[in-house]
This record gives structure tokens, C-alpha cells and sequence, in this order.
């Protein structure tokens, strides 16, 4: 039709027919479990080296290669004016995606499976002299989760100590 498809994510299924032998999300695939599920995402997840300083140029060419006949959608609704709005749109966007994908997932998951599905998205970011820069970055909330505070030397105080005594309570 000549319209140009928005991009998908690189992540999915490896269909081996060993370990893998169907599409797990195929509508279809039965699991060999019902058990229930937890999954989510942090919020600087697809930032590993930091946010990428965007220009309102940069951005705007950014989203029409990326979602093609939507992007005049995206930036109406990402301001981008300045590189300060453009570069925390950039990031903005890469959550809204990471969040969107998970709960259209979650909810076909749902549909198809009878155990329960928890979906989460942690926010609370790691203390260090990169907080900054990195935020709440992939695998932040790990010592967290397991009750690790006192390994690494990091400045934790009394609200990580907290925060990590809810996760473990919850998870």
C-alpha cells in the first residue's frame, strides 16, 4: 500500500523446536505451567549510557522513521520545541513504549492463561555519582529486591532501606 510501517521491538520468540517448540504468544500456544507471572520494567531501562541529547530536528526525524504514517500523531503529542523538551520527550516516548507493549502483552496474557499476570514499572533510582545520568537504569532494583543494600558501597539511606523491605515483602 506504500504506507511505511512503524518499527518493531528486536525482542521475541526464538522458535528452535527443542526448547522453544512454538510461538508463545501465538494464539495457539497453551503453557506447559499455569503459574503466576511477574514482569515490568524499569523507568531508564533503554537508557544503559544515558539519555541521547536530541535536537527538536533530531527528534522529529527520529519518530518519522520510527513510526512512519503515525508520526505526525507522536509529534503532536511529544513536545519537542527545544532540545531540553526534545531530549525528555525522546525518553518519554521509550517509556510510553516499553509501558504500552507490556500491558498489551499482559492483557493478552490474561486472556489466554488462567494464572495471574503482575505487571510492574520501578522508579526509584539507584544512589551513586551517576544517579543522574543513569536513573533507575536496567537491574537497579535487584539489591532492592533480594535486601543487598550493604554490598557495593553505595550512599543508601533510610528510604532504600524501606523500599527495599516493601519489595521483599511483595515479591
Amino acid at each position: 500500500n506504500g504506507k511505511t510501517k512503524p518499527r518493531g521491538l528486536a525482542f521475541g520468540w526464538v522458535v528452535d523446536n527443542l526448547a522453544q517448540p512454538v510461538d508463545a504468544d501465538g494464539p495457539t500456544a497453551t503453557p506447559q505451567s499455569q503459574v503466576p507471572l511477574m514482569t515490568g520494567f524499569n523507568a531508564d531501562e533503554g537508557y544503559i549510557f544515558g539519555v541521547p541529547s536530541m535536537t527538536a530536528e533530531s527528534f522529529e526525524s527520529l519518530v518519522r522513521e520510527r513510526y512512519g504514517d503515525m508520526a505526525a500523531g507522536f509529534l503532536a503529542a511529544y513536545a519537542h520545541a527545544t532540545p531540553a523538551e526534545a531530549t525528555a520527550s525522546a525518553e518519554l516516548i521509550g517509556r510510553d513504549r516499553y509501558m504500552a507493549s507490556l500491558l498489551l502483552w499482559c492483557q493478552g496474557r490474561a486472556q489466554t492463561h488462567r494464572a495471574a499476570v503482575f505487571p510492574y514499572y520501578y522508579v526509584h533510582p539507584y544512589p551513586g555519582p551517576e544517579q543522574v545520568r543513569f536513573g533507575t537504569f536496567h537491574t537497579s532494583e535487584v539489591p532492592y529486591v533480594f535486601g543487598m543494600l550493604d554490598q557495593g558501597g553505595r550512599p543508601f539511606t533510610q528510604n532504600d532501606r524501606d523500599i527495599s523491605a516493601q519489595l521483599m515483602s511483595r515479591w
